[in-house]
């Protein structure tokens, strides 16, 4: 059952027909505009996170310096730590049991093509007491300020919703509970 809720997440998650309100939907690569899609199944919650890499270091050409490679290493160093990025009710009792973080295109080290970079996460969670998520904020806005906006998919066994999430208003609150 957790890889049909994987497969319906990458599905559906591109699909305006299937948000909840209307959504300014965007192409593969927008500066100042990240998504995450999260999928909650029984006491599991998957979270992948995509943001541009100038959003996220403030570049996307190839790390060259000493001070673009720190940033680059300090960034992924912040994506390793889920919990910084998207804060959940205590309640709930979440805990992180795996964290991938990786980047495409120009910004990670050593990287030789000219282009967009995009950071990427992959974060799965294993809750106490998944139903006690009604609410999640992002504090991903204060560790990485030039983001204007997430768009955020949530899938349940409940439905789909959709979101956007911004500095000014960084919390969502569901409708249809896991």
């Amino acid at each position: 059952m957790w890889k049909l809720a994987l497969v319906g997440l990458a599905l559906l998650a591109p699909c305006p027909l299937a948000a909840q309100e209307p959504q300014r939907h965007t192409g593969p690569h927008e500066h100042g505009h990240g998504a995450i899609n999260l999928a909650i199944e029984g006491n599991r919650m998957l979270v992948e996170l995509r943001a541009p890499g100038a959003d996220i270091v403030g570049f996307e050409h190839p790390a060259r310096s000493g001070e673009e490679k720190a940033a680059v290493a300090k960034a992924e160093a912040l994506l390793r730590a889920p919990l910084g990025l998207i804060a959940l009710p205590a309640e709930a009792g979440c805990r992180v049991e795996t964290a991938t973080v990786a980047v495409t295109g120009g910004a990670e080290h050593g990287h030789r093509e000219a282009g967009h970079s995009e950071f990427r996460g992959e974060y799965v969670f294993v809750c106490d007491r998944a139903p006690a998520i009604r609410r999640i904020g992002f504090p991903y806005f204060r560790l990485f300020p030039r983001t204007g906006e997430l768009d955020v998919t949530v899938i349940t066994a409940a439905g789909q919703q959709a979101f956007e999430v911004s500095p000014a208003a960084p919390e969502i609150v569901l409708t249809r509970t896991p």
